[in-house]
C-alpha cells in the first residue's frame, strides 16, 4: 500500500526508498547506468529517448520543409548526415517515403495530420521487440517481487525452525521496518517540487540529504534564472538522479555558463542518461 501511494504506480517511492541510502544507492545507480540504454534497443521507434532522422536532399525543398517542422514537432531531431539516422525520408512522386529497419511508409499528403500518422505506423510496423518487453515486464513485475517474498520467508523459517509464535514476530518486525524505509516525507518533498520558494530550494539543493538535493532540483524547474549557479553545481553531485534532473532543470535558464556547463556533460564521461537531459535541455533551448 505504502509502494502504490505515488502516482507514478510505485516508482518514485522506490526509487527515494534506494536513493536515500548509500548501502541500497548503487541499485538506483545500476538501474541507470546499465539499464536505460540497452532498453532503447527494445522499444518502438518512437519511444526512444532521441529519434533521428534525416531528409533527402533529393527531395523537393518545400516539401522537405513541411516534413521537417512535422518532424520537429514530434520531438525527432534532424541530422545532417544519413549515418545514424533512424528515419530516412526519401522522395517518392507527390509525397514522401519514410523509410526505417527495411520498413517504409509512403506519406498520402503533406499535411501535419498524414505526417505524424505515418510515423505512428512506421513505428509500430517497425517495431519487433513487442513479445521481448512484454516477457521482460512479467519477468520483472511478478520474478522480482516473488523471490523477495520466498527469501524473506526461508529466512524467517531458517531462523525460527518452526517455533510459530516468534516467526510471525519476525514477519511483521520485517513488514514494519519495510513500511518505514519505503515510506519518505512524501508531503515535505512535494512541496519542494512544486511550492518552495528560491531560498528554501537553494538550501534544499546544498542538503546533505540526497532525497532533498534530488527535489531541489525537480522545484529548480521553476526558478532556473534564479538558481542558475546551484543548478550548474548540481551537475557534479554524486548521485546520478540530482545530475540529470539539474542538468535539465536549466534549459530554461539563459546565460553563457549553462551553455558551456551543458556542452561539457555531453563531452564528458558522465553517464548515458544524464548526457541525454544535457542534450534535451540544450536542444529544447535551441543552443545545440
Amino acid at each position: 500500500a505504502v509502494v502504490l501511494k505515488s502516482s507514478t504506480g510505485g516508482f518514485e517511492t522506490v526509487r527515494n526508498a534506494l536513493i536515500k541510502s548509500e548501502s541500497t544507492r548503487g541499485i538506483s545507480d545500476f538501474y541507470y547506468r546499465w539499464t536505460l540504454y540497452p532498453a532503447e534497443s527494445i522499444k518502438p521507434l518512437l519511444a526512444r529517448s532521441q529519434v533521428t532522422a534525416f531528409i533527402s536532399p533529393e527531395l523537393e525543398k518545400r516539401r522537405a520543409k513541411v516534413i521537417a517542422a512535422a518532424l520537429k514537432s514530434r520531438n525527432i531531431y534532424i541530422l545532417g548526415d544519413e549515418k545514424g539516422a533512424e528515419i530516412l525520408v526519401k522522395p517518392n512522386k507527390e509525397t514522401a517515403l519514410l523509410v526505417t529497419r527495411g520498413q517504409s511508409i509512403k506519406l498520402e499528403t503533406l499535411s501535419v495530420e498524414k505526417i505524424s500518422s505515418g510515423l505512428n505506423k512506421l513505428s509500430s510496423l517497425s517495431d519487433d521487440s513487442r513479445v521481448l518487453r512484454r516477457v521482460t515486464l512479467y519477468a520483472l513485475a511478478g520474478g522480482f517481487p516473488l523471490a523477495l517474498l520466498l527469501s524473506t520467508a526461508a529466512l524467517i523459517g531458517w531462523a525460527m525452525r518452526g517455533r510459530r509464535v516468534p516467526a510471525l514476530i519476525l514477519s511483521a518486525t520485517i513488514a514494519a521496518g519495510a513500511a518505514l524505509y519505503f515510506g519518505t516525507a512524501s508531503e515535505e518533498l512535494d512541496y519542494l517540487h512544486r511550492e518552495a520558494g528560491v531560498e528554501e530550494l537553494s538550501e534544499a539543493l546544498s542538503s546533505p540529504n540526497p532525497l532533498y538535493r534530488l527535489y531541489g532540483a525537480l522545484g529548480g524547474m521553476r526558478h532556473p534564472e534564479e538558481l542558475t549557479a546551484e543548478l550548474i553545481a548540481s551537475t557534479a553531485d554524486p548521485v546520478i538522479n540530482v545530475r540529470y534532473t539539474s542538468a535539465l532543470a536549466l534549459e530554461k535558464a539563459d546565460a553563457a555558463e549553462v551553455t558551456e556547463r551543458l556542452h561539457e556533460i555531453l563531452e564528458s564521461d558522465d553517464e548515458w542518461y544524464v548526457k541525454t537531459r544535457a542534450f534535451h535541455a540544450l536542444k529544447n533551448s535551441g543552443r545545440l
